[in-house]
């Protein structure tokens, strides 16, 4: 849990107390001393009101030495502290008060908020509680109490105190966003964006909701495209918050979209020339980009200032072995591992990346050590019964008889061609020599069909869930679900005769696939199931598939994956090639001709030649794509095979087809 940044409406001095439209209302009567002491209190109000609080201060600190015992007034005095930042006045202030009144509820509410805001959060958790036994109701105490817990670790208590403050006040947008963060660090990620969505609905500036929706549509649920919004929204809201400048630069960068992250990450260089996230950064980008001596440039002079930069070093891991300095990398790299100055995202970042450069110098033990590491920092639930009712459930709604009778979409288009399979079992590499055709575009990876299967069940104004609800589908949503794909498609080109889509986990779509595009072609990719499942293990994929951490969880879910494959395959009638990835390494021309054959495109021989092809590549097989075919990667297993029991018994007799 991150808790370096307090939850929205954490502490917010002008919303305590009696507050009517933030204006504080005196609700003890006028002392009755002398005309000019009382005067300045009414004017210290009425300055209060009109937004002179400085005027407000001076004035009611006036009127408080004559008058120690108007604790009403002290109260005001202690809110215009914090309204000022000045939070050693406001404890001053409230102390006097509970000296002459303990159980003063707005007094303890706000003596809460400064222990807080200071670091605190058992003394200040008192103070609520206190707060709370004279005014057991009070949401703003109640939320206060709420995130303080949630700052502390006792997540369910929270979340029980924050429940109870959205049913005494349901339009309360900070306990929203409060709760979604606390629904987030409970890994109930589903509740957690219906919280914060919420809030945004409630208060659209909302700018920490915006930065915590589109953290976890990056981090927990692989929502790219939404998260890019989320962070632009933030952005107009802080044009100069450096959260939301990284947080997009990081979306347009998992898209592929190079050279968008580089423009931002610049940009907020040229505002802040010495921000070492952001030169960090743009060297990342510049590797990714095959821009390796200005990358190396970039990274040593950040190193020369910063030496415990985690984004620095693990660039450098990936650019030591064309500088001849991959034991210096090494060096950096673990003693910063072992070191207490790392976030844990810094660390796990390190972890992997330098079991990628054991892993190619031939260090396997040190390799293996790392990338366990790494995956035991991912503290990601599976659900692997979950997953399977969910596949299930799939092979029955879009069973052969099923697939007979609903609609499908009349549009009569070719282009789209789907290469699905596990990641890392070479979707990448037939996407990069089908895209080196002069007829074929290659999209990347697109969301759209999950997007398209998750809003089914809304779009259709079912009753069921996904994915009965598919029973509901008409020919008109079919045609409708079809154009908004195909109108994406048109973003990449309007000219090719084929675009591709390498979403690999679009092999759970196929069923929607057929429907939707009935003139498609799907290309299936297979590897050796140690190697596609140990090469996902070796990758930083986290909250994005979440049996990636596990060697176990990963042979489970690799004999799921097989199981549904062979349901298509039996099912539903669009043409499907399978390609073993082996194959394609031994007999690379033959292999390719057969591709582009199924595309029905004449041969070009810019396909043998795809390692030249001038695109970006946003997955992990970015650098591999730019070299000639090469055979380190089959059986790479082997390397690893005392390492890998666990997985080899998941796999069980899959291993013998």
């Amino acid at each position: 849990m991150d808790c370096r940044r307090l939850p929205s409406g954490f502490g917010n001095y002008s919303n305590q107390g009696r507050f009517s439209d933030n204006k504080l209302q005196i609700t003890k009567p006028m002392p009755q001393k002398n005309l000019l002491v009382r005067k300045k209190k009414e004017k210290a109000l009425k300055a209060l009101q009109q937004g002179r609080v400085d005027e407000a201060a001076r004035l009611l600190e006036q009127y408080c030495k004559t008058s120690p015992r108007d604790t009403d007034a002290w109260v005001m005095l202690a809110s215009i502290h914090g309204q000022q930042g000045n939070f050693d006045a406001v404890a001053d202030c409230c102390r006097h008060v509970l000296s002459i009144t303990p159980g003063q509820p707005t007094a303890n509410s706000l003596l809460g908020n400064t222990l807080a805001l200071q670091g605190d959060h058992t003394a200040a958790r008192a103070c609520y509680r206190k707060a709370l036994g004279a005014n057991p109701n009070d949401a703003g105490t109640l939320n206060n109490l709420g995130t303080s817990l949630y700052l502390a670790g006792e997540l369910e208590e929270g979340a029980e105190i924050l429940n109870k403050v959205l049913e005494l006040k349901p339009d309360y947008a900070d306990a929203h966003n409060n709760l979604g963060n606390i629904y987030k660090a409970l890994n109930k990620n589903s509740e957690a964006i219906h919280h914060f969505q919420r809030a945004l609905a409630l208060n659209p500036q909302l700018f920490e909701t915006w930065i915590n929706l589109g953290n976890i549509y990056s981090d927990r649920v692989g929502f790219p495209s939404a998260a890019e919004d989320c962070f632009r929204k933030a952005l107009r809201l802080k044009p100069d918050s450096i959260e939301a400048e990284s947080g997009l630069a990081s979306m347009l960068r998992f898209q592929g979209r190079l050279d968008e992250s580089l423009a931002l990450i610049r940009a907020a260089i040229g505002k802040r020339p010495d921000d070492r996230s952001a030169l960090a950064g743009e060297a990342d980008i510049l590797e990714r980009q095959g821009n390796h001596q200005l990358a190396y440039d970039r990274v040593r002079n950040l190193l020369g200032k910063d030496p415990a930069n985690p984004m620095a070093v693990d660039t450098l891991t990936r650019l030591c072995s064309k500088f001849d300095c991959c034991d210096e990398a090494i060096s950096l790299g673990e003693e910063l591992c072992d070191s207490d100055s790392l976030n844990e995202t810094g660390r796990q970042t390190l972890h992997f990346g330098l079991g990628k450069l054991h892993d190619k110098l031939g260090n396997y033990d040190s390799a293996f050590e790392h990338y366990q590491r790494g995956n035991a920092m991912n503290d990601v639930p599976f659900d692997g019964p979950g997953y399977r009712e969910k596949y299930d459930a799939i092979i029955d709604s879009y069973s052969k008889e099923a697939l007979a009778r609903l609609p499908k979409a009349g549009h009569g288009d070719s282009r789209p061609v789907f290469i699905v399979g596990m990641p890392r079992s070479g979707t990448s590499l037939i996407e990069q020599i089908l895209a080196s055709h002069p007829e074929v575009c290659g999209a990347g990876e697109l969301n759209d069909l999950n997007d398209l299967a998750a809003g089914l069940c809304t779009t259709l104004k079912s009753g069921k869930g996904y994915p009965e609800c598919v029973s509901d589908l008409t020919q008109l949503a079919a045609d409708q679900l079809a154009s908004r794909y195909l109108d994406h498609l048109d973003s990449f080109s309007t000219s090719a005769l084929r675009i591709t889509d390498k979403m690999p986990h679009n092999f759970v779509n196929l069923g929607l696939i057929a429907l939707l595009f009935p003139e498609a072609r799907i290309i299936h990719c297979q590897r050796d199931p140690r190697d596609t499942c140990l090469s996902i293990y070796f990758q930083s994929f986290g909250w994005l598939h979440s049996y990636a951490t596990d060697l176990s969880n990963l042979g489970f879910y690799y004999r799921l994956h097989e199981r549904l494959m062979r349901h298509w395959e039996s099912v539903i009638e669009l043409p499907m090639m399978s390609v073993r990835y082996e194959d394609m390494i031994n007999d690379q021309e033959r292999v390719s001709r057969q591709l582009v054959d199924f595309l029905g495109l004449d041969w070009n021989d810019n396909c043998l030649q795809f390692h030249k092809a001038k695109r970006t590549v946003a997955t992990a097989s970015y650098d591999q794509v730019r070299q000639p075919m090469y055979k380190k990667s089959m059986a790479r297993w082997k390397h690893y095979e005392k390492h890998i029991g666990p997985l080899v018994e998941a796999l069980g007799d899959i291993l013998a087809e």
